[in-house]
């Protein structure tokens, strides 16, 4: 009986220990996607800002091609980015004249609520850019 106390006394304390040293290692999994800054140069990082890779777009929110762009790779940029591995900057790029009020409404936002609202602007750009289009074309 004092063999098995002895054998348990000294048997617990390497069955608990790793177990412990293990989960304080363990680091929890962080979306990258939630983090969210204003870059130096005028943009929006989304990630981690020491990834190994970093990916820039130059987009214009008024252009249909950046709107296709963002439906076809966004969810996949987003998805290497939520690893940790990439990190994605978003610099506006005037090109339309719609551009710089639109570039200016964004950036009244909070950071964290940039990336959903180009998200959605791209997503509805054939619904709002033809009346954008047809009330600058009235102004003139």
């Amino acid at each position: 009986m004092r063999r098995l106390a002895l054998l348990l006394a000294l048997a617990a304390p390497a069955l608990v220990v790793p177990a412990v040293a293990q989960a304080q290692r363990a680091p929890a999994a962080v979306d990258w996607t939630s983090q969210i800054e204003v870059t130096a140069e005028g943009g929006y990082r989304m990630g981690n800002p020491r990834a190994a890779m970093k990916l820039v777009e130059y987009g214009s929110i008024s252009c249909s091609h950046c709107a296709d762009f963002e439906m076809e790779q966004g969810q996949a940029i987003r998805e290497q980015v939520r690893t940790g591995r990439v990190s994605f900057e978003y610099r506006p790029y005037v090109i339309f004249p719609s551009d710089p009020g639109i570039f200016m409404l964004l950036s009244c936002q909070p950071p964290e609520r940039v990336f959903h609202s180009m998200h959605a602007l791209y997503r509805t750009h054939a619904e709002w850019s033809g009346r954008v289009d047809a009330a600058g074309a009235q102004i003139e």
